[in-house]
């Protein structure tokens, strides 16, 4: 993406010399020549405009026009380079799409549910029509917001949330700034006019070869980082590796603070400027660390909830850039605005290079300071809010849990370091039931429900939801109302109050999202009031979502968890020299908890090779 625009955009270039002539006499104002004294230059020719209204005569520099034409052919050819790699990264997608959907399998859902199937709903409807809702599936409709809800309880995956917008902002607003960056803070075209003046057809005089460069270098040094970023991953572990990612970008995005257009200097001023953005490159090479550590969240949450839901995790995490780039990109816009940026002047859209002070300061801030503010934040949330310090150590509790839980054993919560023991399988019949409860968190609303009587049960839910529902339609109609309001009276042209109906609009659109929580509880409210929801039924989402005693839980299950910890450790830390060289890899004497691996094997799991 960032090498074939400029490398097309060279090989399409055009030859264009510029006459002999222009190199004479290169302080000749021809404009202010008369037309006797035009003729006495090369470079200068006395023109009549043909134009409708007509223009007055006068003397024209002939170099101004080779050099517009050549500026022209060049143009053309990046637009040319810009569709043929569009054309390319296109059929790329489309292709590399295509051999997705025919190679890749989906992992099935594990869980110690098993879902119902459509010939088991079938039948059970034969048998007792009266029981069909109840016993049929619930529907995708019905599962979202649930699985949603069960993905935000999860704690390390809400401490993942905040910095993990924040990255993504970063980005977002150095990809927004990086042209602006270019064009009017080192402005290469601006630099170049000064004494002595640089031909306008040089390489440095661009700011699209200077841009193509700078994505270059970034490009490279983030593809050679990677390995190192692997190697210090695996010294030191992903979560250390994974915060000094985030103190690097913040002290190599400081970096852009310093290069200008008012440099001495101004091949080295271009070449600072592409090392910095290669600089830049550096910590773009550990983005992998947060997918590695995505991947035990969603561990962990198999192991809270019996279910595994990648599905969900994967597209959140697909959704916050989409979600973030929009006001990521808009906010430094509106402020460059707000101070006084000149656009660029029509027809042509020429940049304006001659931007107030303010603005270029401006637009350092918005490239730098603010993106290493971020980046020092990101790095503080993850250090002082995620839970797992040592990943290691969590990920093998994690699959000593997943092993025991499976077996409907007692396990050890690496988060709140309590023995659970995993509620009964619910029956296939109470699915949607479960699913239906699951849009209203907390313990609580169960024990409300179970004091109803049977005839009734629902209907606390369906009028507390209910009341939701308005609350949100209100403040909803408020918010654009007020919106409508505030563009009607033209605060959005004001450089002053062009905020506020940005805020309305975002307020708009998070009540929207809260009427349809709303809604989504209250069909499933609805839907319950019409179910028999049972005692036992209710007995068993209230275990689900409560935590048994310690002393209530078998000793032998609760020694045998440690034991499996350990074994599961001590795979995973000899896991390298067991695929390489078996003879080297050291395992615990004995095999602690291997009835457990035994059996996690029967299930599909692999044991260590002792138990093998």
């Amino acid at each position: 993406a960032a090498i074939a625009p400029a490398a097309l955009s060279i090989a399409l270039k055009p030859a264009c010399p510029l006459p002999t002539f222009c190199s004479e006499d290169p302080t000749v104002d021809c404009h202010s020549l008369s037309e006797g004294d035009c003729g006495d230059y090369l470079r200068c020719l006395f023109t009549h405009p043909d134009t409708n209204p007509p223009s007055p005569s006068f003397c024209q520099d002939r170099c101004v026009v080779e050099e517009a034409k050549c500026g022209d052919a060049y143009t053309y050819s990046d637009k040319q380079a810009m569709m043929i790699v569009g054309l390319m990264f296109g059929l790329w997608v489309m292709a590399s799409m295509v051999l997705c959907v025919f190679v890749v399998k989906e992992k099935g859902a594990r869980s110690n549910t098993p879902r119902v199937s459509a010939e088991f709903s079938v039948d059970q409807a034969a048998q007792a029509p009266e029981n069909a809702a109840a016993n049929r599936p619930p529907t995708k409709v019905e599962e979202t917001l649930p699985n949603f809800i069960a993905m935000m309880k999860n704690q390390p995956f809400r401490a993942m949330v905040v910095p993990w917008v924040l990255d993504q902002t970063l980005a977002a607003m150095v990809a927004t700034m990086l042209p602006f960056f270019v064009t009017y803070v080192v402005a290469p075209e601006r630099f170049c006019v000064r004494d002595p003046v640089i031909p306008e057809t040089h390489f440095i005089c661009s700011d699209l070869n200077v841009l193509s460069v700078g994505l270059v270098g970034l490009l490279v040094a983030a593809i050679a980082a990677m390995p190192l970023w692997y190697t210090i991953a695996r010294r030191f572990g992903d979560y250390k590796a994974w915060l000094a990612f985030n103190f690097l970008n913040a002290i190599t995005n400081i970096l852009l603070l310093f290069p200008g257009y008012y440099w001495e200097d101004r091949v080295t001023l271009v070449i600072v400027t592409c090392i910095f953005a290669a600089l830049n490159g550096l910590p773009m090479g550990a983005k992998f660390l947060t997918d590695n550590i995505l991947g035990m969240v969603i561990d962990y949450d198999e192991l809270r909830r019996g279910v595994r839901t990648e599905a969900a995790f994967t597209m959140f995490s697909g959704f916050i850039p989409k979600v973030v780039s929009v006001p990521a990109a808009a906010f430094p816009l509106s402020i460059l605005a707000a101070i006084g940026f000149k656009a660029p002047a029509p027809p042509n859209g020429e940049p304006n290079l001659y931007q107030p002070e303010k603005v270029t300061w401006g637009i350092r801030i918005m490239f730098a300071v603010v993106p290493t503010f971020l980046a020092l934040l990101s790095c503080y949330l993850k250090a002082t809010r995620f839970p797992f310090k040592d990943l290691g150590v969590a990920d093998a509790e994690i699959k000593a849990g997943l092993l025991l839980r499976r077996q409907g054993r007692a396990y050890l919560d690496p988060l709140s370091r309590k023995f659970v023991l995993p509620a009964p399988p619910p029956r296939q019949e109470w699915l949607r039931s479960i699913t239906l409860l699951d849009h209203f968190t907390g313990p609580n609303v169960i024990i409300a429900t179970l004091e109803e009587s049977p005839a009734d049960r629902g209907s606390w839910l369906r009028r507390r939801a209910t009341k939701q529902l308005i609350a949100a339609a209100v403040c909803t109609g408020v918010a654009l109302t007020g919106t409508a309001v505030t563009i009607s009276l033209g605060m959005l042209q004001n450089r002053a109050w062009g905020w506020v109906p940005s805020i309305l609009v975002i307020l708009t659109g998070l009540g929207v999202l809260a009427v349809l929580v709303a809604w989504l509880r209250r069909r499933a409210a609805q839907a319950l009031c019409e179910l028999n929801l049972s005692d036992e039924l209710l007995k068993n989402v209230l275990a689900e979502r409560s935590l048994v005693p310690e002393s209530e839980i078998p000793r032998p299950d609760v020694s045998n968890a440690f034991e499996l910890v350990s074994a599961v450790a001590s795979l995973e830390a000899n896991a390298w020299e067991i695929i390489h060289d078996p003879r080297r890899a050291t395992m615990p004497a004995g095999n602690p908890a291997g009835v457990a691996l035994t059996s996690a094997q029967a299930r599909g799991v692999s044991a260590p090779p002792r138990t093998l």
